[in-house]
């Protein structure tokens, strides 16, 4: 039967295995919160917080904190151009994820410092975001997983690049450090 706190359930169990998540207004992909995807969380405090005041909140996973990608294939557009884009290189994602619509989330394993961009139409790269979970709804329709094996790391065919920049903004704990970096390079 649906239990009252399958959303609750499902965030705790996403964030046992790292996942960051935070809430969406139900059935819909809106954060509740300002700040939106970077409010994604592991802490079960956090999170059982959340889902009291809400319990039937759509589940948000921030992708890039969880170092996480989800190649977002819009398989039901007409044009989508993703099969001809794949051909016959290898494709074996571990952990897929049908959207509210019958588009497929493929999800896999990002390395840091890695940006995506998008292959061809159709086909969404989310990276520097967040997709929506199971058993959340969009339009009243369920999200669904297919396969909810551990992520694999994502294809080295899809494109992507390395970044290796000197200074990187992290959070706000750095914000201190970032700012002296700034000042040290203004005045050096």
């Amino acid at each position: 039967g649906m239990s009252m706190t399958k959303f609750l359930d499902a965030a705790l169990e996403y964030a046992d295995r790292g996942w960051k998540v935070f809430p969406l207004w139900p059935n819909t992909k809106k954060p509740i919160h300002d700040g939106g995807f970077h409010n994604g969380s592991t802490d079960a405090t956090q999170i059982e917080f959340w889902w009291s005041e809400h319990p039937n909140t759509n589940i948000g996973l921030n992708l890039i904190a969880s170092c996480l990608v989800a190649v977002d294939v819009d398989s039901y557009k007409k044009e989508c151009e993703w099969e001809g884009f794949k051909g016959d290189r290898p494709f074996e994602p571990e952990c897929i994820h049908r959207s509210a619509r019958g588009g497929w989330h493929y999800i896999f394993k990002a390395e840091e410092g890695q940006t995506f961009s998008d292959p061809c139409s159709g086909v969404e790269i989310k990276h520097k975001g967040y997709i929506v979970l199971a058993p959340s709804t969009f339009e009243g329709k369920p999200y669904t997983w297919v396969q909810d094996d551990e992520p694999t790391p994502a294809p080295d065919w899809l494109p992507s690049t390395k970044e290796n920049k000197p200074f990187e903004f992290r959070d706000s704990k750095d914000k201190q450090s970032d700012k002296d970096l700034i000042d040290l390079i203004k005045t050096g």
